[in-house]
Order: C-alpha cells, then sequence, then structure tokens
C-alpha cells in the first residue's frame, strides 16, 4: 500500500462525514477549511463548488425560506400564532442553512446548523452577536409552538416579535449574499 492510496483511503471518507455532521477541523487561528481529495499521484483536487455551482441550491434555499416567512405573516394574520411561529424560526433556518451552503456545510441537525452559523458568520463579525440569542429564541419558540400538546402556547405578540426577528435576520442573511453572489438578486425574486 502507498502512502497515498492510505491518504486517499484515511481522509477522504472523513471529510465527507465532518461535512455531513457539521464538525468542523479548523486549527487555532484558521477561519476556514476547504476540503480537498489527494489523488493517488499526489495531487490536491479542491471539493468547493464554483459560484455556478452553489447558485442553483442557494437559490431554492432561499426561496424556500421567503416562502416560509411569507406563510408565516399569513398564519399570523389568521390568528395561527403557535404555526406562525414555526415558520418564523424556518425561515431563518433555510436562510442559515443557505448561508452554510456557501462553507460547504450542510448539517444534518438544526442545532448543529445553529452552531455553525454562530462560529463562521456571527463570532467572525459578519453577523451582529444578538443574532445568537434571538436564533436561539426562534428554536425555542418553533419547539413550544410544534411539539407542546397546548393549543395556543404561542400568544399573539410572542408570535409578532418572531415575525419580526426572522424577517430582520433573513433580510440581513439575503443582502450579505447578495453582495457575495450579486447574480443571486435576480434568481430569488419570487
Amino acid at each position: 500500500m502507498t502512502e497515498n492510496s492510505f491518504q486517499d483511503r484515511l481522509y477522504f471518507p472523513f471529510v465527507i462525514n465532518v461535512r455531513h455532521d457539521g464538525i468542523p477541523l479548523l486549527s487555532h487561528g484558521q477561519k476556514s477549511i476547504e476540503p480537498f481529495l489527494i489523488k493517488t499521484n499526489g495531487e490536491k483536487i479542491s471539493l468547493m463548488p464554483n459560484d455556478t455551482e452553489i447558485l442553483e441550491p442557494l437559490q431554492l434555499i432561499i426561496i424556500k425560506a421567503k416562502r416560509s416567512l411569507r406563510a408565516g405573516k399569513n398564519l399570523y394574520d389568521d390568528g395561527d400564532y403557535d404555526f406562525s411561529a414555526s415558520r418564523s424560526y424556518y425561515a431563518v433556518f433555510y436562510g442559515v442553512e443557505g448561508i452554510l451552503l456557501t462553507k460547504q456545510l450542510t448539517p444534518s441537525k438544526h442545532i448543529a446548523a445553529i452552531r455553525l452559523f454562530n462560529q463562521y458568520f456571527v463570532h467572525t463579525g459578519i453577523f451582529p452577536k444578538s443574532y445568537n440569542n434571538l436564533i436561539n429564541l426562534l428554536f425555542q419558540g418553533r419547539l413550544d409552538a410544534d411539539y407542546n400538546k397546548k393549543i395556543g402556547i404561542i400568544p399573539e405578540a410572542k408570535a409578532e416579535f418572531h415575525l419580526k426577528v426572522a424577517e430582520e435576520i433573513l433580510t440581513a442573511i439575503i443582502s450579505y449574499l447578495q453582495e457575495q453572489y450579486p447574480d443571486l438578486e435576480e434568481m430569488i425574486k419570487v
């Protein structure tokens, strides 16, 4: 067995699993990781997509986020505050999923997505630190709304606050993404 074939077998599956589970492998002070495959001849092949490869999935997830926010507003207007709060959270969650795509991160759990968003976008100063607490508040509201057996667990004022927070955070995420990917603006009009 050559050294390169050992590296192929050792590192490639590990990088893919790390990306899937949202576990970053960063050394102290390192801002990001670029996953790569080492071929048997020692050549490195980047696993990072180019802009055109990322735009389509990014477009779809951001449209889904905007639709979720619109559904949350409609549910609020209909007096369905529990469901409105849940949709508010999902609007932000989809936005977070979209922005994590730009780092090639696709965590399988909500809490991992929130943690990675904080690590890569809040703690680095791209978004305000308050977003950490606000997203956690939305997440808790979603858990209450979706899993509590009591009907009407989310009062009107709380649902309204959740909508405002979701709209603020989603707008900020979309603005950031449009700065990074100017072609995205036209693609996400709904």
